[in-house]
């Protein structure tokens, strides 16, 4: 009698589904991650919390990230890679660095409250005194810098933009972003109730103060 061997076909149909299951289950360790993370902090989010609410076993967070430090880090590198990606879209480039400046400051607001979870991770583990002990985490948030860093420095280059620290500008566009968007639902439930002489500003209405005051600040006389 001829054994009956799984043809190649099927071994190959098999380790498909295999794969597109183990990608379905990473992401879905990303997601609640992310969403967890931004509730409770990296402290107050235990592994058998977070397998609970993606439905499978917390055994499987060391399969994919070795550690919750390493999903944490695998987390913050998924929303640089979405926040930065939506800012070089919204990016809109010309050959006036005062121009592309501003637009990257729109872009950042905007791209920034498109992932609020970002701005309530960062709060928490910058409050509690945590992110120290993230530092591959914290190489991926240093990429947003950068970018700050690039766009400014080609101003300097064109004689457009005074010399500042380009570390405390970053700092001076990112500190309001983050703090207005972790606010956004204070100001809608509460604002009108404790100040309602106070109107809720509008995220464009933001973005561009934002882009007047931190341009005003940087741009040369002429």
């Amino acid at each position: 009698m001829v054994p009956n061997h799984p043809k190649e076909s099927d071994q190959s149909d098999d380790r498909i589904v295999r794969n597109r299951n183990a990608a379905a289950t990473r992401a879905a360790f990303l997601t609640k991650g992310e969403q967890l993370f931004a509730k409770f902090g990296f402290e107050g989010v235990s592994l058998e919390k977070l397998a609970k609410e993606v439905g499978s076993n917390k055994t499987l967070v060391s399969y994919h990230f070795r550690s919750k430090k390493g999903l944490y880090a695998a987390v913050i590198a998924s929303i640089i890679s979405d926040v930065t990606e939506a800012i070089s879209e919204r990016l809109h480039r010309s050959d006036d660095p005062v121009e592309v400046f501003g637009n990257y400051i729109r872009a950042l607001v905007f791209s920034f409250a498109d992932r609020p979870t970002f701005s309530s991770i960062l709060m928490r583990e910058y409050i509690g005194g945590t992110m120290s002990n993230h530092e591959d985490a914290f190489r991926h948030i240093v990429k947003l810098f950068r970018l700050t860093e690039e766009l400014y420095r080609s101003g300097v280059s064109q004689k457009k933009f005074k010399m500042v620290d380009p570390h405390l500008l970053h700092f001076s566009i990112v500190g309001p972003v983050i703090h207005f968007v972790v606010s956004s639902q204070f100001r809608t439930e509460t604002l009108s109730k404790v100040a309602p002489d106070l109107p809720n500003p509008k995220l464009a209405e933001f973005a561009e103060h934002q882009v007047q005051m931190i341009l005003c600040g940087l741009m040369t006389e002429t």
